[in-house]
């Protein structure tokens, strides 16, 4: 009898893993029929039960059932869950793990595999048997890139990378790593993204780009020097490139270095002879030289490619509005008695606030908000003594 009782123990144990086991093959037999709400509950009891959730196959399967929620094309099925591709990968990456482990192993590898991708997937008119895992990969990646949900594109990316990278595969896509690296850098993972860019410039791919999205992260982490260095690197290669070109001026351009701003601004121009924000930028650099004759060709060159460029009408009244307060600061220094000195620099004074009364004009009639064009144009008028138009004036700001 106690032979018995055992015998009837292990054939009930033998029974419940082939009824749990029946629970997978169910769930893998109505993905295939396409009656997929009906997999979904089985193979999750399976995935929980003690005599499968370490069986290859069930994972497989819950990669199948996933992907299968993943790619519905008819919306039943899309509101089963909210991250099917996350869970299909997650399936398929148990499956492969628990394959490796089992002595037993290597059927499941292969069909796993099989749903991954194909051995050339960069060659688009390859028949697929079935959807598989790298298309829809691509996919998530892309619309991840494209609204900004860079947590989806970079696991999608990465997840073709570990795919191509599978001996059985060897493939190798650089654009993969391009756009890793840019979604990567996007979540300020910068050491990871600064590999992606690496691995892109090796393969002369976007190489402009890639310096300077590199130059981008350094300059994150720092290190100026190495960025700036980086962006030359990168200039040396391309010379054509206009966005290191910039990069070059702007660096120069906060760093007060405005002769070397200068030297790249011209060549920037030379490339782009109508963006009037180069020779603004050129004006601002002869202004910080004290080169106001050069500072006032340039804005007035920015305003000819613009002609309702406020800044560069409010820089010009400034360049000629300084130009008098020195020349009131000259007449101080007159020794007294030297009248028709002192009367010639106050007059002179006079001039250079008249010259500036336009462009403060113009200013304020290409940005009637801006308070700084107004008020420097009422202490002109106060200069002058246009006492009633200093009054307009005043009446204006009090209005904003």
């Amino acid at each position: 009898m106690r032979k018995l009782a055992i015998l009837i123990v292990v054939m009930l144990i033998a029974q419940l893993s082939v009824a749990q086991k029946g629970k997978v093959t169910g769930a893998l037999s109505n993905v295939m029929s396409g009656t997929v709400d009906k997999a979904l509950p089985l193979i999750k009891d399976a995935e929980q039960e003690e005599t499968t959730k370490n069986w290859a196959k069930t994972h497989y399967v819950k990669g199948r059932v996933f992907q299968a929620i993943n790619d519905d094309q008819t919306g039943l099925y899309k509101k089963l869950d909210d991250k099917p591709l996350f869970n299909a990968w997650d399936g398929y990456m148990k499956a492969l793990e628990l394959d490796k482990a089992d002595p037993k192993g290597g059927k499941i590898r292969k069909q796993v595999l099989k749903q991954l991708s194909i051995k050339n997937p960069g060659d688009v008119s390859t028949p697929r048997e079935s959807n598989i895992m790298r298309d829809a990969l691509i996919n998530m990646g892309i619309e991840g890139f494209n609204s900004k949900k860079f947590d989806n594109a970079i696991f999608a990316f990465e997840s073709i990378l570990f795919i191509d990278a599978l001996p059985e595969f060897n493939y190798f896509d650089t654009a993969i790593y391009y756009y890793a690296g840019i979604a990567s850098l996007n979540l300020e993972q910068y050491d990871k993204s600064l590999g992606f860019f690496e691995t892109s410039l090796k393969n002369n791919y976007e190489v402009a780009k890639c310096y300077k999205f590199k130059a981008d992260i350094q300059k994150a982490k720092g290190d100026t020097l190495a960025s700036v260095a980086t962006v030359k690197e990168g200039l040396g290669k391309n010379p054509d490139d206009f966005g290191l070109l910039i990069e070059l001026v702007n660096y120069y351009l906060l760093k007060s270095e405005s002769q070397k701003a200068i030297e790249f601004l011209d060549i920037a121009i030379s490339k782009d002879p109508t963006n009037h924000s180069l020779y603004f930028a050129k004006g601002v650099s002869y202004d910080l030289l004290k080169d106001a004759p050069n500072a006032i060709i340039s804005y007035n060159k920015a305003l000819e490619v613009n002609p309702t460029y406020f800044e560069a009408f409010f820089n010009l009244g400034a360049i000629y509005y300084n130009k008098g307060a020195a020349a009131i600061n000259d007449a101080g220094l007159i020794p007294m008695g030297n009248t028709a000195a002192y009367d010639a620099k106050m007059e002179e004074s006079k001039e250079f606030y008249r010259q500036a009364e336009p462009y403060f004009i113009k200013a304020h009639e290409t940005n009637p908000k801006d308070k700084d064009a107004l008020t420097n144009l009422r202490e002109i008028y106060m200069k002058l003594k246009m006492y009633d138009k200093a009054k307009e004036v005043k009446d204006k700001i009090d209005s904003l």
